[in-house]
């Protein structure tokens, strides 16, 4: 089958790419995995993938380079290890996350967590999860990242990656826009996302271009756009060069 032997084509590819960026760049990947957070969190995972950040096809952002890539993913496992203590590790990377914000509004209990990433790790280390009883409504990650890989200047910045929400017209959304009204999930995430930063001495995070999104397709284009830079612009955000 063609499309088999394509697919195993590309696999075998992004392997042996990744696996020439560690010896090229060895040091930073001796670094990496040898944090604290990764053995003991990220390695212990069953069929983890150490090398997410270069065995998926992108990491982060669609723009980003080998070298680009490494530099993020050592800033930000570095600066969950430094910033956290062992609580909020084993809560977050071990426990299902922590609770950030809940209300049951009509006998639906809506909760708003913190938690790693587990399935989707190169779309971003860290997501908030809004939940509406069992059903997540909306998921956004973000990752900590050097600020000079996004063209800014500063330290360590946190970067929104992924965005993720339920279809509009289904049922737990309609109910949700029902019991907060003018409201929207992404809306809820994007202002915990906000207060985390904050938290960490940060007054302002940056937002992945929709167009450089890892899995972004032409053939969605409007879909991409309306869920990455309209949401951004409609709180001001100023666009970036590169992502």
């Amino acid at each position: 089958n063609r499309q088999y032997a394509a697919e195993g084509f590309i696999s075998a590819a992004l392997m042996f790419a990744a696996a020439a960026s560690v010896m090229i760049f060895s040091r930073r990947h001796r670094e990496l995995l040898g944090l604290e957070i990764i053995k003991k969190y990220i390695d212990v995972v069953q069929d983890a993938d150490v090398l997410f950040h270069l065995s998926h096809r992108h990491y982060l952002s669609n723009t980003f380079t080998h070298r680009e890539r490494i530099e993020c993913a050592l800033a930000h496992y570095r600066f969950e290890g430094e910033r956290y203590d062992s609580r909020y590790k084993d809560a977050v990377y071990r426990d299902g996350g922590v609770m950030l914000w809940s209300r049951i509004v009509e006998g639906v209990n809506y909760r708003l967590k913190l938690r790693a990433t587990t399935d989707l790790r190169h779309e971003g280390g860290i997501s908030i999860v809004l939940c509406a009883d069992r059903v997540v409504l909306s998921e956004m990650s973000y990752a900590w990242v050097p600020a000079k890989v996004l063209g800014v200047s500063g330290g360590t910045l946190a970067f929104i990656t992924r965005n993720q929400s339920l279809r509009r017209d289904s049922i737990a959304l309609l109910r949700f826009r029902k019991d907060f009204p003018q409201n929207s999930p992404s809306y809820f995430c994007l202002a915990a996302l906000h207060g985390i930063a904050q938290a960490n001495g940060h007054g302002r995070i940056a937002a992945i271009r929709y167009d450089c999104q890892v899995a972004f397709d032409e053939r969605y284009a409007s879909g991409f756009r309306n869920s990455y830079c309209e949401l951004w612009k409609s709180f001001d955000a100023l666009e970036l060069a590169r992502v």
